[in-house]
């Protein structure tokens, strides 16, 4: 849990772009994005939330204002999500960032169903509070 939060702590749009750099170097190289939500064993079912938030990283980094780093979380992203789909697994996949966000987006609602409790409980919680935003504040 604590890898994750410094992660998510890093990867805040607030924080000077090498500390948002640091996040996306984090999470590609931890090789966690690979790891298979649904399937995990029963000893690593804990650590399904945790993987779900690091998915929501994932996401806020693909948004992120550095070109590079946006460029480097579509690869991480797109190497995940193309490779549980068995296509090209653990290779290096160029695609866009709008592309990776798209995919991550398909990934996820299979990985994270809504559901209580788990990663569908972190995941589509989160999109809950983006979408709900702050009252008076454009989404």
């Amino acid at each position: 849990g604590e890898w994750v939060g410094r992660v998510e702590e890093g990867a805040d749009e607030e924080k000077h772009v090498e500390e948002r750099e640091a996040a996306v170097n984090a999470v590609c190289r931890s090789k966690v994005l690979l790891l298979n939500l649904r399937t995990l064993s029963a000893s690593l079912a804990p650590l399904a939330p945790l993987l779900a938030r690091t998915w929501v990283v994932a996401l806020r980094l693909l948004q992120d204002d550095d070109e590079d780093a946006r460029a480097s979380m579509a690869e991480a992203v797109s190497e995940a999500v193309l490779g549980a789909r068995g296509a090209g697994a653990g290779d290096s996949v160029k695609v866009q960032p709008a592309k990776a966000i798209e995919l991550l987006f398909e990934h996820m609602v299979v990985e994270a169903p809504d559901q209580a409790g788990g990663a569908g409980a972190v995941w589509w919680g989160y999109l809950r509070q983006v979408l709900a935003g702050p009252v008076g504040e454009e989404v």
